[in-house]
């Protein structure tokens, strides 16, 4: 079959202490099975913030993680540029087409993934990005 990677997908909706990112970048170390964290934050100060704060951590893995900028992801979705991070300069479409995947009908236009359960298109995601229900612990 084949290798597949995962990709976790954070929605950074406020800002935290930095030791709650220290925290955060050690459990993601711990989970060997997530290739990659992608944070969808407010602003790049956020995106500097969290990455100062995974950085000083002291786990393993800690540059796995790579930051957008929410209001872009909004307005053009996965051609939002990754700013901050191992893949900065991609599009969130060209990181994630260059794993290697499940084969998917309609990859190179539409990538999906799975989220609260259920696969689901940019539409979908945007909409939950946007959805105060949503938990931001």
């Amino acid at each position: 079959m084949g290798t597949y990677l995962s990709v976790a997908i954070e929605v950074e909706i406020t800002r935290k202490i930095k030791s709650k990112y220290a925290d955060a970048a050690e459990s993601y170390s711990d989970l060997e099975s997530v290739h990659r964290i992608l944070w969808l934050v407010p602003a790049q100060s956020d995106a500097r913030h969290i990455q100062s704060a995974m950085r000083n951590s002291e786990t393993e893995n800690r540059d796995k993680h790579d930051f957008v900028l929410v209001p872009d992801f909004k307005t053009v979705g996965w051609q939002s540029k990754i700013t901050l991070g191992p893949e900065a300069g991609k599009t969130v479409q060209e990181f994630l087409n260059s794993l290697p995947q499940k084969p998917v009908s309609n990859v190179t236009d539409s990538p999906s993934f799975e989220f609260t359960k259920k696969f689901c298109k940019i539409q979908e995601f945007t909409k939950n990005v946007t959805d105060p229900r949503i938990a931001t612990g």
